[in-house]
């Protein structure tokens, strides 16, 4: 399923339940952060020589292990578990380096607190989540959005260890990828490869990163309210749609071309368009929009609910192709919604 959360894997999360009903759920302020991480991740990951046999190694590769603590004491061996084969120039970003990030923004800011922590795809992958805080906007305030910092990490080498700002609460592989596609396009937080020999200098560099996504996420919320708080007539919402629909379809601004078969492409991209922003109009209905009628912020969520929920799989390839995924999309709609408030 796509939570990838198998019989290997651990999930806690503070004061409520994930979408798939799997994990431990506490009541908030009963754990800390590394208290809340141990008891999702017991194991700690090691990398040691891949061998074909018995003292044959395998050239050019290693093999990373989750060894969990023997529970009859240290003097009895650990209990190993393969996680994945690397190669031989794979630097290890250990749970002590993703423990010490995250209490480096506690001691900062003791609001800060722990949200999720747990791992997908058997250990693979592992996430641990921060809340930083929560904001409203609209005519609800109690209708509040939370901000986390994420440290992402991963034991197979197909992901980087990252960092990052995000409103994305990360509970399994979906809501991992998620987060990530919505930081790609970010300048802000850290990306550190699991190679080379400066591993280590650049985790303690990443501590400012860090600083600078709390800062990230306060001025997200500052243009949440903006969008929120500007109102738009009738007409504006028609022009900023038509302005995102221009660039998810830059070739419908074109003239409708004279060869047949280019028109014929021309005309079913133009038919794209037209359901697309009558998508778009019709989230602008819905009463999830209730909160914030008629404004900025209503228009520019009509766009990425479209995006997360909405798009048809043809146009989720065509638009993939053209923005990347639909976090770009996302991006691209916000650009524009702020150009209308001035921000």
């Amino acid at each position: 399923m796509s939570h990838r959360i198998e019989k290997d894997d651990g999930l806690v999360l503070v004061g409520a339940p994930a979408w798939h009903g799997l994990g431990t759920v506490v009541e908030r302020d009963t754990l800390g952060i590394r208290e809340g991480f141990r008891k999702a991740v017991p194991w700690d990951p090691a990398l040691v020589p891949l061998e074909w046999g018995v003292g044959e190694p395998v050239p050019d590769a290693l093999a990373v292990i989750a060894a969990t603590p023997n529970p009859l004491g240290p003097r009895y061996l650990p209990a190993r578990r393969f996680l994945a084969t690397v190669g031989a120039d794979y630097r290890l970003v250990t749970h002590d380096d993703v423990l010490s990030l995250a209490e480096t923004v506690e001691a900062a800011d003791p609001a800060v607190r722990l949200e999720t922590v747990g791992t997908t795809h058997g250990g693979r992958k592992l996430f641990l989540l921060l809340r930083v805080g929560r904001y409203g906007v609209g005519l609800n305030r109690a209708d509040e959005t939370s901000t986390y910092l994420a440290l992402l990490n991963s034991f197979d080498g197909t992901t980087a260890f990252r960092g990052f700002g995000t409103e994305v609460r990360v509970v399994c592989a979906n809501t991992y990828a998620s987060a990530l596609g919505a930081a790609d396009g970010s300048a802000v937080g850290f990306r550190i490869l699991h190679s080379g020999h400066d591993v280590a200098r650049r985790i303690d560099a990443a501590r400012a990163a860090l600083a600078a996504g709390k800062l990230q996420l306060a001025t997200l919320e500052t243009e949440n309210r903006a969008l929120a708080d500007h109102g738009l007539t009738t007409r504006a919402v028609g022009e900023y749609f038509a302005r995102v629909a221009s660039v998810l379809f830059p070739a419908v601004a074109t003239e409708r071309p004279t060869d047949a078969k280019e028109a014929a492409a021309w005309d079913r991209r133009r038919e794209r368009a037209r359901t697309t922003v009558s998508a778009w109009v019709a989230e602008l209905e819905h009463e999830r929009q209730a909160l914030v009628p008629g404004t900025a912020y209503a228009a520019f969520e009509s766009v990425t609910h479209w995006a997360d929920h909405g798009r048809p799989r043809v146009q989720e390839s065509a638009a993939d192709r053209l923005l990347g995924r639909g976090s770009q999309i996302k991006r691209v709609a916000r650009r524009l919604a702020l150009e209308l408030v001035g921000g």
